[in-house]
């Protein structure tokens, strides 16, 4: 490991949460006993200059009370925090924001409180400008900001502002898709200038292609401080509810839903229920469903996504049919009653790793009427043309023999 940009001890947060029933009515003290809840218990850490680590983890795990720590918001119970350098942290939309100041004087503000001059903070204020797309709002109080305008400024001066550390908060979800790819850009940015980034996120998607290193919180602990895909794998193993391993599903009724989803099973090629299957070998999934009521448009739909939770594909019943032409409206409209469905899976698709497909009964335009999974689908590779080339396994989630023609120059 490089020289060390941060060093956590045995750090600990502990917070009292008041009497037994968790209420704080009146001022005076009162003897009922109190309850104690460790947000963070004997971590240790250590996180070279230039490293880009991703924490991940279910919620209450002690991401952000790390991350609050670390940015000297607030102390720890135990142990100690040492970091090398100047701090930008982004946690809360809006941290660090005066409302009462308008958007340029809290440029300012944030710039002298990193303990910045005036010049320094001039010389990249146009770049901050830029990035934030605020300009027309620049001179008015930062409380009239809309919560993606407050983001996009908190943003654009956390990681332009000449700081050694940034520490950036889940708080990108409310940002849209175009301003997210631009943050994880300017991240990876900030990493390879040298800068050490530091990104709690529950997108999977985005900790796997941004960071070098990931750790898992659980409970106030490290659980696991690895490799971002290693890390990844196991925190959604541990997510999976325990029938996701099931090939075959029954769900309990649910009478309160206008529709359901009552059974389904993933099948092989030898019409046989499993989860483990070839990448040359077709997957069908059968599933059964009630309408409980007449629908106007009542579509089955197939959710399917990688290891690291990220969407490869969305199905419809109707899709097929659409493409050929076959009709003219995704609208499937229902009667009160039950259907049988079959979806194919054709091969080959997907390359060899882990999968969960989820299934669907969705209301066009309104709502997603029931789900039931996930269902953890293993593919593997026991010698396709996908691993005879590189005599190993091929990267990428699809595996798809693409048409290619070649010829010499000239003939």
């Amino acid at each position: 490991m490089g020289e060390l940009a941060i060093r956590i001890e045995n750090l600990g947060k502990r917070y009292e949460l008041g009497d037994a029933t968790g209420l704080r009515l009146f001022p005076w003290p009162r003897r009922h006993a109190r309850r104690e809840l460790w947000a963070l218990r004997h971590v240790d850490l250590e996180i070279a200059r230039g490293e880009i680590v991703g924490f991940v983890g279910a919620n209450g795990a002690g991401k952000s009370t790390l991350l609050k720590i670390l940015s000297r918001i607030t102390p720890p119970t135990e142990g100690r925090a040492l970091l090398e350098g100047r701090v930008g942290s982004l946690l809360e939309v809006g941290t660090g924001f005066h409302p009462e100041l308008s958007g340029r004087e809290n440029v300012f503000l944030n710039g002298t409180l990193l303990g910045m001059r005036r010049a320094e903070i001039e010389a990249r204020f146009d770049e901050i400008m830029a990035f934030a797309q605020v300009h027309e709002f620049l001179d008015t109080p930062v409380k009239h900001y809309s919560s993606g305008m407050r983001m996009r400024l908190a943003f654009a001066v956390a990681a332009h502002l000449a700081t050694e550390i940034l520490i950036v908060d889940e708080v990108l979800a409310v940002g849209d898709a175009a301003f997210q790819r631009r943050c994880l850009g300017k991240m990876d940015e900030v990493a390879r200038s040298g800068r050490t980034v530091l990104f709690v996120s529950h997108n999977m998607q985005a900790v796997a292609s941004l960071c070098s290193r990931a750790v898992w919180l659980r409970d106030g602990r490290v659980a696991l401080d690895a490799a971002p895909g290693e890390v990844i794998g196991r925190y959604l193993d541990a997510q999976r509810p325990a029938d996701a391993e099931a090939p075959e599903r029954v769900a309990e009724v649910e009478d309160h839903r206008d529709a359901q989803i009552l059974s389904a099973r993933v099948l092989g090629a030898d019409g046989r229920p499993s989860l483990c299957h070839s990448v040359d070998e077709p997957i069908s999934v059968d599933l059964e469903f009630e309408a409980r009521r007449d629908f106007e448009s009542l579509v089955a739909c197939c959710r399917l996504c990688g290891h690291a939770g990220e969407i490869l594909i969305v199905s419809f019943e109707t899709d097929a049919a659409l493409y050929r032409g076959e009709v003219d409206s995704p609208e499937r409209p229902r009667r009160q009653g039950r259907y049988r469905a079959r979806l194919r899976l054709p091969a080959p698709l997907l390359n060899a790793g882990d999968y969960s497909l989820t299934l669907l009964l969705f209301e066009p335009r309104k709502q997603i009427v029931h789900e039931l999974g996930p269902f953890s689908l293993q593919l593997r590779d026991e010698g396709s043309f996908a691993s005879r080339l590189l005599h190993r396994e091929r990267r990428g989630l699809l595996a798809v023999p693409l048409e290619w023609e070649v010829a010499a120059c000239g003939s």
